[in-house]
């Protein structure tokens, strides 16, 4: 396990053990008593492995900060696999682990595409949304590896090229975008 800081403007700076980032904000949250509180999270991760998460509703930001340094596990040398509509990771509500808490599923996955399916599946149980997508850049294009929603068929696996779209601008331009009605 890592050791993780959770900090919040106003309120003591905490520390987590937890395998992720991910896991360390819901642990890091909930001992700083603002679970139920919080609605939507837009969570952007910077190149030194700080994480901001701002929830959109209250205005509330944390900063995750790795204690005992950061491992990148962007190193650039896997290669994502073709990926068809029909490849979907069924998540039941026993795979949380004894004990690991409710994001050990990810760190569990065998491959990057199935622990994008097992993190979506967990970010949809935690925020209502009708829609949802990993976007993962490779060799230059953006590939939907994961995908939920009304149109998931249409969209699972599709690449398109780096600045296309929103998730294109976000990754572009290293920004966290939030939809309430991408129709819009």
């Amino acid at each position: 396990m890592t050791s993780w800081s959770i900090s919040a403007r106003g309120i003591p700076t905490v520390q987590v053990a937890a395998p992720n980032w991910i896991a360390a904000l819901g642990l890091g949250v909930e001992e700083l008593g603002r679970a139920s509180s919080i609605q939507r999270l837009a969570c952007e991760l910077l190149p030194n492995g700080t994480v901001i998460a701002r929830d959109i509703a209250t205005g509330m930001g944390f900063v995750i900060q790795q204690v005992d340094g950061f491992e990148n596990g962007h190193e650039g040398t896997d290669e994502l696999p073709t990926l068809a509509a029909d490849d979907l990771v069924e998540v039941t509500s026993d795979t949380a682990g004894a004990g690991r808490g409710r994001f050990a599923p990810i760190d569990d996955a065998e491959t990057p595409l199935s622990a994008g399916q097992v993190a979506l599946l967990l970010a949809r149980d935690l925020v209502p949304a009708e829609s949802g997508a990993v976007i993962l850049e490779d060799k230059g294009y953006l590939r939907f590896v994961s995908v939920l929603g009304p149109h998931s068929r249409k969209l699972a696996g599709v690449r398109l090229p780096l600045g296309t779209g929103v998730a294109g601008f976000a990754m572009a331009n290293h920004r966290t975008v939030v939809l309430a009605d991408a129709q819009e």
